[in-house]
């Protein structure tokens, strides 16, 4: 009997996702959920008291240690400006 693929890409997913909050620290782990939330880094950065340059290298650093870890799962953090880049592309038919 063969496993529905429905079930296996969440549970690949779930992995995914744990592999990658193993990899941040306590302090890489509130930046990034803050700006999955949809915070720009000037205002995690309010909300943080630290600077918005700080912000950003918590992302960065926390990019390359999943990158080092886990080379596999780089393409999941690629940057917010490639992403938009690349969804701008989408949406206006191949033209970014």
């Amino acid at each position: 009997m063969m496993l529905d693929s429905g079930p296996m890409r969440y549970l690949e997913a779930e992995e995914t996702l744990r592999e990658i909050l193993e990899t941040a620290t306590p302090r890489q782990l509130v930046v990034v959920l803050l700006r999955m939330d949809g915070y720009t880094d000037q205002e995690i950065g309010a909300l943080l008291g630290i600077s918005r340059f700080a912000v950003g290298q918590r992302i960065y650093q926390l990019k390359c240690r999943i990158e080092q870890a886990h080379p596999e799962l780089g393409r999941l953090v690629m940057g917010r400006d490639k992403r938009r880049a690349a969804n701008k592309a989408v949406n206006n038919g191949g033209e970014a």
